[in-house]
């Protein structure tokens, strides 16, 4: 390669792939004395010209940082739902989200997702408490009617996002001032209401009655030092 001797160094490197931007001129230098041809190393070229930009790249790598690590079935989901959205978005001549954007987002959702799988785990320990595990279609009428329990409480946590409209402003824009928020009392007995009515006696009201105080239990304990309750 008529190189001086101290470049063995760096050539050793080359060869182990720890030069990052090798020039033109070297690699033609190392393919001519291996008397190869770069038609041999070109499948490898298009491999790396074929890889998103490195800008586009790092913005992929800034929003999944929140991923990173987990290897759960909700992080992989997740992590593709990113991508499949993004694609959907450039096809669409949609302007990409900003990462921190996509990274909120994916970490708001992989927390939710993780809250929930906790949820169905206590909702199923307290039906499976008397140590008769129930049918599928009993163990699918409790994780639904646990998650209506915690969404109500959601609701009706203060601070949240529910929230009525003033009736100055309603009047002045010529619409109604709108409903006032229920209290958490009336939204979980409308809860159970209509879960009695979904499963009959699948799941009965002292069932009922069990899984929403383990559900409270729970978003207690996930909430303490919270904005307080709406009653």
């Amino acid at each position: 390669m008529d190189r001086r001797p101290g470049f063995s160094k760096h050539l050793s490197r080359l060869e182990r792939g720890q030069v990052r931007y090798p020039s033109l001129a070297l690699l033609a230098d190392y393919l001519r004395a291996c008397r190869a041809s770069f038609s041999e190393v070109l499948p490898l070229l298009d491999r790396y010209t074929n890889r998103l930009p490195v800008r586009e790249t790092r913005a992929r790598e800034t929003a999944l940082s929140g991923l990173v690590g987990d290897r759960s079935r909700e992080a992989v989901r997740l992590g593709i739902y990113d991508l499949k959205t993004e694609a959907a978005r450039k096809r669409a001549g949609q302007k990409p989200l900003p990462p921190q954007k996509r990274a909120r987002a994916v970490s708001r959702q992989l927390a939710s997702r993780r809250q929930y799988r906790t949820l169905d785990r206590a909702v199923l320990d307290e039906l499976n408490r008397p140590g008769v595990e129930p049918k599928l279609v009993v163990r699918e009428l409790a994780r639904d009617y646990g998650r209506m329990v915690w969404k109500a409480l959601v609701l009706t946590e203060a601070g949240s996002k529910e929230k009525a409209v003033p009736e100055a402003r309603g009047a002045k824009r010529g619409r109604s001032p709108g409903r006032p928020r229920k209290p958490r009392k009336q939204r979980l007995a409308e809860v159970e209401t209509r879960m009695r009515e979904m499963a009959g006696r699948a799941l009965p009201l002292k069932s009922l009655r069990r899984i929403a105080e383990r559900v409270k239990r729970l978003y207690a304990e996930t909430h303490r030092g919270g904005a307080g309750v709406a009653e």
